[in-house]
C-alpha cells in the first residue's frame, strides 16, 4: 500500500492514458500457504487472480484469498 501511494504522490503526468491523468499502479498480494500453495504455479495463479481484481478498479492493492 505505502509503493501504490508514493507512485500516486508523485504525480506523473500520463498523457498516453485513455483511463487516467497520472501514472498509478494496481497489485496482485499472494502469501504462501502450505495447506493451500503446493505448487509455485498455484501460488503465481493466486497472484495473478488478485492482480487482475486490483485492475477492476485501478490504483488498489488486493489480498489474494
Amino acid at each position: 500500500e505505502r509503493l501504490r501511494q508514493t507512485v500516486w504522490e508523485l504525480n506523473l503526468p500520463h498523457a498516453a492514458s485513455s483511463v487516467a491523468d497520472r501514472v498509478t499502479i494496481s497489485i496482485g498480494v499472494a502469501c504462501l500457504k502450505r495447506d493451500t500453495h503446493e505448487s509455485f504455479d498455484k501460488l503465481l495463479r493466486h497472484a495473478d487472480y488478485a492482480l487482475y481484481r486490483a485492475k477492476e478498479n485501478r490504483n488498489r492493492v488486493v489480498m489474494a484469498d
